[in-house]
């Protein structure tokens, strides 16, 4: 049975719960390790407590810290005796966005909301740290609220990084691969157009790795009609492997992190997204 490292990203200003549940149900089921991570401090600044009436303002944040710890921590030991992980939170770290980056080079996933992964993205964008080169390992986005999934929906765009990322899929959730439908929207441009016997051994990859799949090649002009007639929404699974081209505006659209619209769990096997207005070097 395979193990792997789970780490959960969780904000101290809200309450844990989208990320715990979706965990327990599709991701550590049998072995492996569930790791919790508060994060207090989106920024570089201190965290400021305005508390008043209970002591000094050092002790009020480190007894309020304690305690969601405490709560987390039991959270998270429930779950893992109902699906069967191990489970621990993190009470040595500062609760700051280089604890959690630090120990993204050391899982196989991070799980976060994606209420949080907007506060991540905000609070990188005001520190010396490039979010282009922040999480060191792939990123579930997971929305609020989040019902259950039913179908999961790759993008390729013929390149090693985007296949390398449908292997990481494959490691990461085989419970959904091998059980859930599966539809592939390639995205090929110009420069990565496969060979005839690329695309042939790319198939026969995909049939022997997914029980129920369908493939569809999208352009500029199909986009809107294979998009509705797949039915993305808070429903499906997206892995997203690598950027896809301009021309696919309604994709984009759909798949911003700051959009209005039904935004779906979202799995990024390599470079995690960034909202609009944020650069690599938007440094205050």
């Amino acid at each position: 049975m395979r193990c792997r490292k789970i780490l959960i990203g969780f904000d101290s200003n809200e309450s844990p719960g989208v990320e715990i549940d979706f965990v327990s149900r599709y991701l550590a089921r049998g072995r492996g390790l569930v790791v919790g991570s508060l994060i207090r401090k989106f920024n570089t600044l201190p965290a400021i407590c305005k508390c008043v009436g209970c002591g000094s303002k050092k002790d009020c944040g480190t007894k309020r810290a304690a305690r969601q710890l405490d709560e987390l921590a039991g959270q998270l030991q429930t779950a893992g005796q109902l699906a069967g992980f191990r489970s621990l939170v993190r009470r040595e770290q500062d609760g700051t966005l280089n604890d959690l980056i630090r120990e993204s080079r050391f899982a196989d996933l991070l799980v976060v909301s994606q209420h949080t992964w907007r506060k991540i993205i905000a609070g990188l964008g005001k520190s010396a740290i490039c979010p282009e080169d922040a999480v060191e390992c792939p990123v579930l986005i997971v929305p609020d609220p989040q019902k259950g999934i039913d179908q999961v929906i790759l993008t390729y765009n013929g390149t090693p990084e985007a296949m390398r990322g449908i292997k990481q899929f494959v490691y990461m959730l085989p419970e959904l691969a091998a059980n859930l439908p599966v539809t592939i929207l390639t995205t090929y441009d110009s420069a990565h157009t496969p060979s005839g016997t690329d695309e042939k051994l790319f198939i026969e990859y995909m049939k022997e790795h997914f029980n129920e799949v369908a493939l569809h090649k999208m352009d500029s002009h199909s986009e809107h009609t294979l998009i509705s007639a797949v039915g993305l929404n808070q429903n499906s699974l997206v892995i997203i492997n690598s950027d896809s081209p301009e021309s696919f505006t309604l994709l984009n659209s759909l798949l911003k992190p700051d959009g209005d619209t039904l935004i779906p769990v979202e799995l990024y096997t390599g470079r995690a997204p960034l909202p609009t207005g944020v650069t690599p070097h938007h440094l205050n």
